[in-house]
């Protein structure tokens, strides 16, 4: 049977800037492996309450931006030419969300170990300037207009991620980790050789009409779960894989020195082959002219399901079920880290990207974190992304054995003033640890051999 293949669009859900670095929190090797939990010999998250991951990245618009208020009325209208008049031309839109079902990790010897399921979920848009005009504008859009639609896409993806994961130390200054993920496929959407360009005009009888060229394969998986006819089924759900993905992570973790360590890995190196409840609809038709529909608003009570008659047969869309494949999308991260004399304070610089069916996607952050004591970590970030370029983030870790708890933000700017922000990103979770033997460095012996002469100093004070 013929596969085709495509590139995932936004295979992943956000990437938390303010987690990265934090090894004392287990799920920070996520994002490199190598990462070997600080002075944990056993950890376990809590189910359906660690591990959780969201965040939103809309580049086009904010909601003060999408919405004007009506003064006579005190009420908020939806106004898009604002939007439209930026001429941003291409426009992403992205939401994410990942969630540990349960992960577990234990030491041994100079290795770290984890296992666990996650559930991930992300969907996305690449939509351009013209064709939200022609959805906001419709025939207003005049006479003579050009549109191109071919620079926009969708993609949905929804997985069951299987991993294993080993971060081992390859001597006293290099850590080196990896991860392997078994994926389940749930659903997918996904649209490849997206072709559509249109052109306004009227014609001799004065009727306004629309033409154009399209080539276009919108490849669907897993949905049948919205028709009232499928009956759920627990084990179908979760180890049914007839939607089968793999991937790889990689990561170093390498001290250069006693206050200097550089980081870098690669994740989501992988795909899924969806094979089960597939629906390929594919275009055949090389050109389009449509003059509209005619419907009886009042007495149509199918006007929906005319439309979509109407566009199917406009487009001459051709079904099949043929298996296809979708590219995760590999994120890249290299990070400098820098300690004070005493070890507790932090400045990083991280350097990140996902490459994206439109290109590498880049963003960067610089950090400042503080171990107050041994049971309370904070840490402040600043993130640049390209159409959120003031963006803040805070984190706090609490530790009270056996449980820790998180919660981060790359934002603190999305709970004081929400409307205004194109990007949204918190993670918290609760797991459980059981401290390990905890390897002194030189200056740690030094503190102690000080502590033992019952002297104290300004850098070693016992918090």
């Amino acid at each position: 049977m013929l596969s085709i293949v495509t590139a995932g669009l936004f295979a992943s859900g956000q990437t938390s800037t303010t987690l990265y670095g934090l090894r004392t929190i287990p799920q920070s090797s996520y994002q490199n492996p190598a990462f070997f939990p600080v002075e944990t010999k056993f950890v376990m998250s809590i189910p359906a309450i660690s591990g959780i991951s969201t965040g939103i990245y809309n580049t086009a618009f904010s909601f003060d931006e999408l919405f004007d208020k009506n003064g006579e009325y005190d009420s908020l209208y939806l106004n898009l030419d604002p939007i439209i008049n930026k001429n941003a031309g291409i426009n992403k839109s992205v939401a994410g969300f990942e969630h540990d079902l349960f992960m577990f990790g234990f030491q041994t010897g100079g290795t770290f170990i984890t296992f666990g399921m996650k559930q991930r979920f992300a969907a996305g848009a690449i939509y351009s300037d013209d064709l939200l005009k022609f959805l906001w504008q419709g025939n207003n859009i005049g006479e003579n207009s050009n549109l191109d639609f071919s620079n926009s896409y969708i993609n949905e993806l929804h997985l069951f991620d299987y991993h294993f994961g080993m971060s081992i130390t390859a001597g006293q200054a290099l850590n080196i980790g990896f991860r392997i993920h078994l994926l389940q496929g749930l659903s997918n959407i996904s649209l490849e050789n997206n072709t559509l360009n249109l052109k306004t005009f009227y014609d001799a009888n004065n009727v306004y009409r629309i033409t154009g060229n399209t080539d276009f394969n919108l490849h669907t998986s897993g949905l049948s779960f919205l028709s009232d006819s499928v009956t759920f089924s627990g084990t179908s759900y979760f180890f049914d894989f007839k939607n089968f993905g793999f991937a790889l992570d990689f990561g170093i973790d390498m001290k250069i020195s006693e206050q200097i360590r550089l980081t870098a890995s690669v994740s989501d190196l992988g795909s899924v082959s969806w094979r089960n409840d597939v629906n390929n609809q594919i275009s055949t038709a090389d050109s389009i002219n449509f003059a509209g529909i005619a419907v009886d608003i009042l007495n149509d009570t199918n006007i929906m399901e005319r439309y979509a008659d109407t566009i199917k047969n406009l487009l001459k869309l051709k079904t099949d079920t043929l298996i296809y494949t979708t590219s995760l999308n590999p994120l890249m991260m290299i990070s400098g880290e820098y300690y004070s004399f005493n070890l507790r304070d932090r400045l990083s610089f991280l350097f990140a990207g996902r490459f994206e069916k439109n290109g590498f996607e880049p963003f960067a952050s610089l950090s400042y974190d503080r171990k107050v004591s041994e049971k309370f970590t904070y840490k402040f970030t600043y993130t640049y992304l390209k159409y959120a370029p003031l963006t803040f983030g805070a984190g706090m870790v609490f530790h009270f054995k056996p449980f820790q708890f998180y919660l981060l933000a790359d934002n603190i700017f999305q709970f004081v003033l929400p409307k205004r922000q194109r990007f949204f990103q918190i993670s918290m979770g609760l797991n459980i640890k059981i401290p390990g033997y905890k390897h002194k460095t030189i200056k740690e012996k030094t503190e102690q051999n000080y502590r033992n002469l019952n002297i104290i100093t300004p850098d070693i004070v016992d918090f």
